[in-house]
């Protein structure tokens, strides 16, 4: 293209010159049905100011901005990318003047004492994450509650039922080595038993919660 471009710039010149020598003083031509005259004198002026209307990078410019596009989708998809690296690429191949203004970014000293490069304006959370996560955290919390409350009424059942034996037991009024008197004693224990476990489930589930809730966060926060 660039070849194509100096050989069109080197005939505009030697057209202009040749016109600028051999055109009568005065000519006319016609032009969108209107009639315009030109003269010799229009073709004095030096012929390197003739400069064709087109841009000598414009092939190399698109190619650029085709690998950039191709980095800038790659880095989406694959991890590994330096984002600031592929971002100024791409403004770059744009051709964008004063990139440092519209891309700001700083140096920095990380925790190994090397010098790195990062955002002046770190880039904002995604708003549909951010309420995906809220929401996640609701529904969590939720459950957890109706976790808590059905736990606390099933400890609080076993309760009234272990109380309830236990005026049984006075009320029998029966020696301790009687068969009724050890049937209520077992179903004491087994009552015992159960709420214990209730308690212990209860706690399982509270740290299966907690332990979903903070891998779920450090997948958000990745993912933003």
């Amino acid at each position: 293209f660039k070849r194509i471009y100096r050989s069109m710039r080197s005939e505009f010149r030697k057209l202009y010159r040749l016109n600028a020598i051999y055109l009568d003083q005065e000519n006319y031509f016609s032009y969108q049905d209107a009639d315009i005259s030109i003269l010799r004198t229009d073709y004095t002026s030096d012929p390197k100011d003739l400069i064709p209307a087109a841009d000598p990078n414009a092939f190399s410019n698109k190619e650029k901005m085709q690998k950039s596009q191709m980095i800038l989708e790659r880095a989406g998809m694959s991890p590994g990318y330096n984002p600031i690296a592929v971002e100024k690429r791409w403004l770059a191949s744009l051709d964008i003047p004063d990139v440092k203004e519209v891309f700001p970014t700083q140096m920095v000293e990380g925790e190994d004492g090397s010098s790195q490069e990062q955002y002046v304006f770190p880039p904002q959370p995604d708003p549909e994450l951010e309420i995906k996560k809220a929401d996640m955290q609701r529904r969590t919390l939720e459950g957890k509650q109706r976790g808590e409350v059905d736990a606390m009424k099933a400890e609080s059942q076993i309760m009234v039922d272990q109380a309830d034996i236990l005026v049984k037991m006075a009320q029998a009024e029966v020696a301790a080595d009687t068969p009724e008197y050890k049937r209520l004693e077992l179903l004491l224990k087994e009552q015992e038993s159960i709420r214990k476990s209730l308690v212990e489930m209860a706690k399982i589930d509270e740290s299966k919660r907690e332990a979903k809730a903070g891998v779920d966060g450090k997948s958000s926060n990745s993912s933003s």
